[in-house]
């Protein structure tokens, strides 16, 4: 998971990215970031799923990998991808909630108050380390983990969550 890779789009058993230049190519009107258990069912078999809306980050400031994005909204949909890295950015978002009996579980550990909704972006300090991070041991995007989970609650053994959130996704919706 080289950012460079990333940068270039690639597709694997476990994940894929569009790329950087055929991101620039789309005319999003409006995006989600989703986290999915794809081992928790809500009753109609679908997975236990939450996506929380990303604002207008129109003033989104450049990032290294981002090659002239056209849009603050493309900027961030890179560094969410995996290739943020270095100074951390950070941005407070809706708190992301569950669907239907899974609805008391959040993007952040439930019992770390004050921390829920705050995406810290570039959350490594160099390449390797975790790429975003939600505030009180909550999701985490990592990148070269050599072999260990990419995506999950930070402390997944020991936050008391209800199942293991293992699913990223970005949707967006055209213009």
């Amino acid at each position: 998971d080289e950012v460079t890779a990333i940068a270039n789009g690639f597709s694997n058993s476990n994940a894929f990215y569009i790329g950087n230049a055929k991101l620039e190519e789309l005319n999003i009107e409006s995006a989600q970031m989703c986290a999915l258990s794809s081992g928790a069912r809500l009753g109609d078999g679908a997975c236990q799923w939450s996506c929380i809306d990303i604002p207008d980050v129109e003033s989104w400031p450049a990032c290294d990998m981002c090659g002239g994005l056209s849009s603050g909204m493309k900027r961030f949909i890179v560094e969410l991808s995996g290739q943020a890295w270095g100074a951390p950015q950070t941005l407070t978002l809706p708190t992301g909630t569950f669907q239907d009996w899974g609805s008391t579980q959040t993007w952040s550990d439930p019992y770390t108050e004050g921390k829920q909704g705050r995406l810290e972006i570039g959350h490594g300090q160099n390449q390797g380390t975790s790429s975003w991070h939600i505030h009180g041991n909550g999701l985490t995007l990592w990148i070269k983990q050599q072999g260990a989970r990419e995506f999950g609650a930070y402390h997944a053994s020991r936050d008391g969550r209800p199942f293991d959130v293992d699913t990223f996704q970005i949707r967006v919706k055209l213009m």
